[in-house]
């Protein structure tokens, strides 16, 4: 639950979600989606063979980056 509760809070506040949505080209069994704006990026990839996910998120206050497993709770 906790790691739910971060991802919704950086989902309401990181500047990269005011901006334009993007699906960029990836492996058959990737999914990307990314937002972006000049200052700011936020990066969803999942591995659908591995089950695992990234987030990663730029901008002014730094890098942050969140790893998602079948294996975490």
């Amino acid at each position: 639950m906790k790691q739910l509760a971060e991802i919704i809070r950086l989902r309401n506040s990181h500047p990269a979600f005011d901006g334009h949505f993007g699906m960029p080209q990836c492996a058959d069994h990737e999914l990307v989606l990314e937002w972006t704006t000049e200052e700011a990026t936020a990066r969803l990839s999942v591995d659908l063979n591995l089950m695992q996910a990234t987030i990663q998120c730029t901008g002014q206050t730094g890098e942050i980056k969140l790893h998602l497993g079948s294996n975490q709770s």
